[in-house]
Protein backbone atom coordinates (compact mmCIF):
# COMPACT_ATOMS: atom_id res chain seq x y z
CA UNK A 1 0.00 0.00 0.00
CA UNK A 2 1.26 3.37 -1.04
CA UNK A 3 1.32 6.02 1.64
CA UNK A 4 2.09 9.40 -0.22
CA UNK A 5 2.32 12.87 2.47
CA UNK A 6 2.08 16.50 1.63
CA UNK A 7 2.10 19.57 4.15
CA UNK A 8 0.28 22.06 3.07
CA UNK A 9 -0.83 25.24 5.57
CA UNK A 10 -0.83 22.84 8.58
CA UNK A 11 -2.97 19.96 6.80
CA UNK A 12 -1.38 16.87 5.70
CA UNK A 13 -3.26 14.81 2.83
CA UNK A 14 -2.71 10.93 2.74
CA UNK A 15 -3.37 9.19 0.27
CA UNK A 16 -4.13 5.32 0.32
CA UNK A 17 -3.78 4.77 -3.08
CA UNK A 18 -4.53 0.83 -2.73
CA UNK A 19 -8.06 1.28 -1.53
CA UNK A 20 -8.93 5.04 -3.38
CA UNK A 21 -9.42 6.36 -0.07
CA UNK A 22 -8.12 9.92 0.73
CA UNK A 23 -8.09 11.36 4.51
CA UNK A 24 -6.61 14.89 5.72
CA UNK A 25 -4.62 14.95 8.89
CA UNK A 26 -5.62 18.19 10.83
CA UNK A 27 -3.55 19.74 12.95
CA UNK A 28 -5.63 19.34 15.89
CA UNK A 29 -4.86 15.41 15.20
CA UNK A 30 -8.36 14.92 14.18
CA UNK A 31 -9.37 13.57 10.95
CA UNK A 32 -11.29 14.46 7.85
CA UNK A 33 -12.35 11.69 5.43
CA UNK A 34 -13.55 12.13 1.92
CA UNK A 35 -15.75 8.82 2.20
CA UNK A 36 -17.91 8.29 4.95
CA UNK A 37 -17.99 4.76 5.68
CA UNK A 38 -20.15 4.79 8.49
CA UNK A 39 -19.44 2.21 11.62
CA UNK A 40 -17.50 -1.04 10.36
CA UNK A 41 -18.22 -2.72 13.87
CA UNK A 42 -22.00 -2.25 13.19
CA UNK A 43 -23.83 -5.23 11.92
CA UNK A 44 -24.51 -5.73 8.25
CA UNK A 45 -28.37 -5.45 7.07
CA UNK A 46 -29.54 -5.27 3.61
CA UNK A 47 -31.43 -7.06 1.07
CA UNK A 48 -31.95 -6.46 -2.76
CA UNK A 49 -33.36 -8.62 -5.15
CA UNK A 50 -33.55 -8.32 -9.50
CA UNK A 51 -35.27 -9.81 -11.97
CA UNK A 52 -34.37 -10.28 -15.95
CA UNK A 53 -36.83 -11.82 -18.45
CA UNK A 54 -35.42 -10.69 -21.78
CA UNK A 55 -37.53 -12.98 -24.81
CA UNK A 56 -34.51 -11.88 -27.53
CA UNK A 57 -32.11 -14.03 -25.64
CA UNK A 58 -34.25 -16.09 -23.77
CA UNK A 59 -32.36 -14.79 -20.45
CA UNK A 60 -34.51 -15.43 -17.46
CA UNK A 61 -33.07 -15.20 -14.12
CA UNK A 62 -34.27 -13.45 -10.50
CA UNK A 63 -32.86 -13.48 -7.34
CA UNK A 64 -33.46 -12.38 -4.02
CA UNK A 65 -31.09 -11.99 -0.87
CA UNK A 66 -30.86 -10.61 2.36
CA UNK A 67 -28.61 -9.95 5.54
CA UNK A 68 -29.12 -9.40 9.47
CA UNK A 69 -26.21 -9.37 10.94
CA UNK A 70 -24.31 -12.74 10.26
CA UNK A 71 -27.00 -14.34 8.56
CA UNK A 72 -27.31 -14.45 5.31
CA UNK A 73 -30.58 -16.03 3.08
CA UNK A 74 -31.50 -15.77 -0.19
CA UNK A 75 -32.64 -17.44 -3.50
CA UNK A 76 -32.25 -17.51 -7.20
CA UNK A 77 -33.59 -19.22 -10.11
CA UNK A 78 -32.81 -19.41 -13.84
CA UNK A 79 -33.77 -21.10 -17.18
CA UNK A 80 -31.70 -23.37 -18.55
CA UNK A 81 -31.11 -23.93 -22.19
CA UNK A 82 -32.98 -26.93 -22.17
CA UNK A 83 -35.93 -25.55 -20.91
CA UNK A 84 -35.56 -26.57 -17.45
CA UNK A 85 -35.85 -24.13 -14.48
CA UNK A 86 -32.80 -24.42 -12.16
CA UNK A 87 -33.91 -22.90 -8.15
CA UNK A 88 -31.08 -22.58 -5.61
CA UNK A 89 -32.10 -21.65 -2.23
CA UNK A 90 -29.24 -20.77 0.14
CA UNK A 91 -28.43 -19.51 3.70
CA UNK A 92 -24.88 -18.71 5.08
CA UNK A 93 -23.50 -17.67 8.51
CA UNK A 94 -20.22 -17.62 10.44
CA UNK A 95 -21.02 -21.07 12.50
CA UNK A 96 -22.49 -23.47 9.43
CA UNK A 97 -20.94 -21.79 6.62
CA UNK A 98 -22.65 -21.47 3.18
CA UNK A 99 -25.36 -24.47 2.77
CA UNK A 100 -27.38 -24.64 -0.51
CA UNK A 101 -30.18 -26.62 -1.98
CA UNK A 102 -30.73 -26.67 -5.69
CA UNK A 103 -34.03 -27.79 -7.33
CA UNK A 104 -34.33 -28.73 -10.84
CA UNK A 105 -37.90 -28.72 -12.47
CA UNK A 106 -39.71 -27.92 -15.96
CA UNK A 107 -39.49 -30.13 -19.07
CA UNK A 108 -37.19 -30.16 -20.84
CA UNK A 109 -37.61 -28.37 -24.41
CA UNK A 110 -35.84 -29.97 -27.71
CA UNK A 111 -34.24 -27.14 -29.86
CA UNK A 112 -34.18 -27.34 -33.78
CA UNK A 113 -30.64 -27.73 -34.75
CA UNK A 114 -28.69 -24.60 -35.55
CA UNK A 115 -26.24 -26.29 -38.52
CA UNK A 116 -23.28 -23.71 -38.97
CA UNK A 117 -24.02 -21.23 -35.99
CA UNK A 118 -21.75 -21.37 -32.10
Amino acid sequence: MALVAAASAGIQQYDHEAYGIQANAIDDGSYASYYDHGDYEAPAHYSFEYSVNDPYTGDVKNQQESRQGDQVVGQYSLQEPDGTTRMVHYTADKYNGFKATVIRGGKITTYPSQDGHY
